[in-house]
């Protein structure tokens, strides 16, 4: 990533291809990227924190977010999206 290139945090996340199939995609990559760096700046660091953190915090998001719908990810799917991200 070219750091001048990005000026946010969601376009930096934006640039990150999603390495998922088409099949059982729930949840857009960039908004499944953008809660779980939240719940890292927040201070969590293990899958069930962060999981936590989502449930917990989800009405406060949904709007900063722009996600309407009614659920938010599961502990076991933000397990499998930390999965698929590549190591630095």
């Amino acid at each position: 990533m070219d750091q001048a290139q990005y000026t946010t945090l969601s376009d930096a996340l934006q640039a990150i291809a999603d390495p998922r199939q088409a099949r059982g995609k729930r949840y857009p990559w960039h908004f499944l990227l953008m809660l779980i760096a939240l719940a890292v700046a927040s201070g969590e660091q293990t899958v069930h924190a962060i999981a936590d953190w989502v449930g917990l915090h989800a009405d406060e998001w949904r709007t900063p977010l722009n996600w309407h719908a009614k659920s938010f990810p599961s502990e076991s799917t933000v397990r499998r999206i930390l999965r698929l991200m590549p190591p630095t």
